[in-house]
């Protein structure tokens, strides 16, 4: 991606359609990432790896046969053309950053900052969650992950085409063949068993960037004007059909990919210095060279901008995400004027060979420059102190969470909440984040009655057996089944199921669609009993009240008691970020709150679920009532702090508010039982 041609660096003419069909992907990806204009538009990263991989072995080859090529001088270049650029987005990011994100998301940015730094942004995300994943405007340096390949793909290959046209000089194309396809098996493999580690890592991407260097090894053969004209058509049309049939929740990159892989070979590869295509001369106007020539700072800017926009709460309108690109294009038109280029001539071949180290100076400060920034932060407990104190509350509301408790999937003990002297365990909370969401009241309202228990919860995944989730590429969890047989071995007298279940029967809500959830599908969370299932509400409730109930049936036939929480209610939007916002940098934000009618159309088939689990033996605390006052209206503050800190999750404040009558009642009931 951040790969030009370096004409003074090599005696390979210059072509300009490459940087206009570099100016195609950045505008794919701009427009994808501003709120799905185009649904596929992620597919321009992979022309991107495509074109580096056509460039790069470009370079090295003639280098090599020159006898020309050192390992140092593709660094220094690979330094100044890449370096410079990301380290000012980077710092810029996190000082943009600084001003409006609360400390547990600027925490997070700064940790990605620094693994961005350090190339391994993929490694760092595909752990932190999928890059379709929500909500992504807290990873305004999530793009990195792209970079972090390439960086990756250096690393490896220039010295391996080194060792071949040295010791293998005439079995190069074969190697090179060999490795493309291995990589595409892996890709094809992994992104059904593990879609992150396909979409993020480099052995599931390499082929991409191998594909283009197969363009460089593969002799050339004199084919007519027409078959090139078409073949070039047909390559720019496949990009454009990936970018529009293709959405986040198409199976990438695997077979997929090799749709605007291909087409990006084609566009290269029917077209030369001396004889463009149609297309090739359409890419080669003034303005598509333009873009390209400034695509890099462009892909670098663009997503943090977009990002903090949604992070405050500023929705991608049409004019909006108008003055959006434009400050993106600004800014990379700054960026390439006044970074790129300056710094591309510090150590270059044209001065002498004292000065070399240069680059390696610079690039080693930029590092550590960063990271000392990033841990600043981190240490800094994400500069708490930007806050003045009658802030202080809100930021508190906002930014809670007991991630202490987190499940991990195949754990084999659990963390206890309760009375700590307590040595029996007296009930197991099992849910999603919901369950996380009502830790803190359940712990102390345990605490008060003098018991204690065990706490399990997986985000995301319903407290059900048996059932799959929307996209079909992950089975049914046995995590599931083995939490059950914990439950029943360990004799656990009462079990507390909390989760978000309108989800799973409806799908999001509006609130999530339009606020942190983009790029998902509305029936994303929604269950089915087989991998062929329709994943639509129809099937979903049907699933939610059969699972629910069988789970009631097998826990309550060996002597368990069920405890279900009802679900809080929904609202439209944010409302503890909003108030923060306001309060600290003056922003004219505003929440939206459900209303009666709305929320009982939501929560109908799931109550009827519950309720019917109800009679099969279950016992039902009810809360939904409890949000809302006498005239009908939710409430979303006590005492001017805020109740939910998004749309569908309460505060630590919130929760203990609202919810500790009910839940004290239920501990005091279970202790009274034991």
């Amino acid at each position: 991606m951040a790969e030009t041609w370096e004409v003074e660096l090599s005696d390979i003419k210059y072509r300009p359609e490459i940087d206009g069909l570099r100016a195609v992907s950045v505008v794919l990806v701009v427009l994808f990432h501003a709120d799905h204009v185009i649904p596929g538009g992620y597919v321009g990263v992979d022309v991107f790896f495509v074109i580096s991989g056509f460039l790069i072995t470009s370079i090295i080859r003639r280098q090599i046969e020159q006898g020309q090529f050192r390992l140092r001088d593709f660094w220094v270049r690979r330094i100044r053309r890449i370096l410079p650029a990301s380290a000012v987005c980077i710092v810029g990011t996190l000082l943009l950053c600084s001003v409006v994100m609360l400390p547990n998301k600027l925490m997070m940015t700064a940790r990605s900052a620094a693994a961005s730094s350090l190339g391994v942004a993929n490694v760092y995300f595909m752990e932190a969650g999928g890059y379709f994943d929500g909500p992504a405007d807290e990873k305004p340096l999530v793009h990195f992950w792209s970079l972090a390949v390439e960086e990756q793909f250096y690393l490896f290959f220039p010295p391996l085409l080194v060792w071949l046209h040295r010791r293998r000089r005439d079995s190069v194309l074969r190697w090179l063949v060999g490795l493309t396809v291995a990589s595409l098996a892996c890709s094809a493999f992994a992104v059904y068993r593990k879609p992150d580690v396909a979409f993020y890592l480099l052995p599931s991407r390499a082929w991409e960037l191998l594909l283009g260097a197969l363009l460089v090894v593969i002799p050339r053969r004199d084919v007519g004007p027409s078959r090139c004209e078409w073949t070039s058509s047909i390559g720019l049309a496949m990009i454009v059909a990936a970018a529009v049939f293709f959405d986040p929740l198409t199976p990438f990159p695997g077979f997929a990919a090799l749709v605007p892989c291909w087409g990006a070979a084609c566009v290269i590869r029917a077209n030369q210095s001396a004889r463009l295509t149609v297309i090739g001369r359409l890419l080669a106007c003034r303005p598509m060279v333009f873009v390209g020539r400034i695509s890099y700072s462009l892909y670098l800017w663009h997503w943090p901008i977009l990002a903090l926009m949604r992070y405050c709460l500023i929705e991608i309108t049409l004019v909006n995400g108008m003055i959006a690109v434009f400050v993106s294009l600004a800014l990379a038109y700054l960026s390439w004027r006044w970074i790129e280029q300056p710094f591309r001539k510090i150590g270059s071949a044209k001065q002498s060979e004292t000065a070399t180290w240069k680059p390696f100076a610079l690039g080693g400060a930029c590092v550590i420059g960063i990271l000392l920034l990033s841990s600043g932060i981190v240490v800094g407990n994400g500069w708490r102190w930007r806050y003045r104190a009658s802030v202080s509350p809100h930021v508190e509301d906002a930014t809670w969470n007991a991630a202490h408790l987190k499940t991990s999937r195949g754990a084999k003990d659990y963390p206890r909440i309760g009375d700590a002297n307590c040595l029996e365990d007296s009930f197991v909370v099992w849910g999603d984040s919901h369950a996380m969401m009502i830790s803190d009241v359940l712990d102390r309202s345990a605490e008060e009655a003098g018991i204690a228990g065990r706490f399990i919860s997986v985000g995301g995944v319903p407290p059900l057996r048996h059932v799959w989730q929307h996209g079909g590429r992950t089975p049914p969890s046995t995590e599931a089944d083995r939490i059950v047989q914990y439950i029943q071995d360990q004799h656990v007298p009462n079990v507390i199921l909390a989760a978000r279940w309108s989800a799973y029967a409806e799908g999001y809500g509006s609130g999530d669609m339009r606020f942190d959830e983009r790029g998902k599908h509305p029936n994303h969370f929604v269950i089915g009993d087989s991998k062929d299932d329709d994943f639509v509400p129809t099937s979903a409730r049907r699933v939610l009240r059969e699972r629910l109930a069988d789970l009631v049936v097998t826990l309550t036939s060996t002597g368990t008691r069920v405890w279900i929480v009802q679900q809080v209610p929904e609202q439209l939007g944010p409302t503890a970020l909003p108030l923060l916002l306001q309060k600290h940098i003056h922003l004219k934000s505003s929440f939206f709150p459900t209303n009666v009618m709305r929320h009982r159309q939501r929560q109908a088939a799931a109550n009827s679920a519950l309720r019917m689990s109800e009679s099969l033996g279950a016992t039902l605390i009810q809360t939904q009532h409890l949000f809302f006052d006498e005239y009908s209206r939710p409430i979303l503050f006590v005492d001017g702090r805020a109740c939910y800190n998004d749309n569908d999750h309460l505060t630590r404040y919130g929760a203990a508010r609202m919810l500790h009558d009910p839940l004290s009642a239920m501990a005091a009931d279970i202790a009274s039982s034991l």
